[in-house]
């Protein structure tokens, strides 16, 4: 069992830990980044990638995302609790599809209250059981937020969009109330005919 790493490489890093805290991850060329973190939970202070994927995990516990930057084209971020485990998210960026999965029982919330935005990504797919935004609004810059989805009782969902329009695919709070916003656009319908917002 380790306390924290700091990873460094050029073309990738691939790795599984037993960590408590990542001080920085950084792919330095194109390569992807693949962390799994074994137990506890893990806090992920900085992550980045010249041109590749990013795709974090923890099981067992909380999932912090301070700074996670996936760059180049087509470069998406998955982050993801297994068993059980909550996602903090600070400042997570994927330059084409952003997707966050909790576990049973977990959320996707901020980590700290600020005004910047949280998550920004061409596309969103999210799932926080018990809810997305919940204990306080989260800020995003998507283009697309094709999935939000909660399942457990007062699982509420709180998003707001502040750079231009926010085109809506499926949102469903199963047990629970969907607060959307575009600052500054027009939130407009994604799936084309399905149902975009269930609460």
């Amino acid at each position: 069992f380790g306390v924290s790493a700091t990873l460094n490489a050029e073309t990738g890093i691939g790795t599984d830990t037993d960590l408590t805290t990542i001080t920085s991850a950084t792919v330095t060329a194109a390569g992807n980044m693949d962390i799994a973190d074994a137990f506890g939970g893990l806090t992920v202070d900085l992550a980045t990638t010249a041109n590749g994927n990013i795709a974090l995990s923890a099981t067992g516990g909380t999932l912090t995302l301070t700074v996670v930057t996936a760059s180049g084209l087509g470069a998406d971020v998955t982050g993801s609790t297994i068993g059980s485990g909550s996602i903090l998210v600070g400042a997570v960026t994927a330059v084409d599809v952003l997707t966050l999965t909790a576990a049973t029982g977990g959320a996707i919330e901020e980590s700290g209250v600020d005004g910047g935005n949280d998550l920004v990504a061409t596309t969103a797919n999210l799932t926080g059981p018990s809810g997305i935004g919940a204990l306080g609004t989260i800020e995003v810059d998507f283009t697309t937020l094709n999935l939000a989805l909660t399942t457990a009782p007062g699982a509420n969902i709180d998003l707001s969009d502040t750079v231009l329009s926010l085109a809506v695919g499926s949102v469903t709070a199963t047990d629970g109330n969907v607060t959307l916003a575009s600052v500054v656009g027009a939130l407009t319908d994604a799936n084309f005919g399905a149902v975009n917002v269930t609460g």
